[in-house]
């Protein structure tokens, strides 16, 4: 009888540890989540900076916005199928950095909405596509994520 107690406590640490394996896993294989968090991250690390700015605080303003541009580095390449959105992207990160440099809340808050915009109009684009080419799963997915980040 300890034998199968044994065998059961061995199989429940076992499954225990795989259960964030597989989570990660099933995350990596649905981009549009991905896409998801980077977006956020982009648009939460914009805000951060923009409040820093109007704090005085611009080495936090200046870090924050560096976490949006490595964001927008992840995110940028997975607009394939509107590039000028990725361009778009990387451009309004490079008026929040010029922005924060200048302490110039205004700039920072028009590069923060460029910024938002070009995500949003990637996430479009690439949910357009979808459908146009009949991968509806694909399509819902990216709309719905798209839909989560609304301002």
């Amino acid at each position: 009888m300890v034998k199968p107690v044994r065998v059961l406590l061995v199989l429940f640490f076992a499954i225990s540890l795989l259960a964030p394996l597989t989570r990660d896993a099933a995350a990596a294989q649905d981009p549009g989540q991905s896409q998801a968090k980077l977006a956020t991250t982009i648009k939460n690390s914009l805000t951060t900076a923009q409040r820093s700015l109007m704090l005085k605080k611009t080495a936090d303003a200046s870090s924050a916005v560096s976490d949006a541009e490595a964001a927008a580095a992840e995110l940028g390449p997975q607009f394939a199928v509107d590039p000028s959105a990725a361009t778009d992207l990387s451009t309004a990160i490079t008026r929040a950095k010029t922005a924060v440099a200048n302490g110039d809340e205004l700039d920072l808050s028009i590069a923060r909405g460029l910024a938002w915009t070009a995500i949003l109009r990637g996430a479009m684009a690439e949910a357009i596509s979808a459908a146009q080419q009949g991968d509806a799963d694909r399509a819902l997915r990216v709309a719905v994520n798209a839909d989560r980040l609304r301002l």
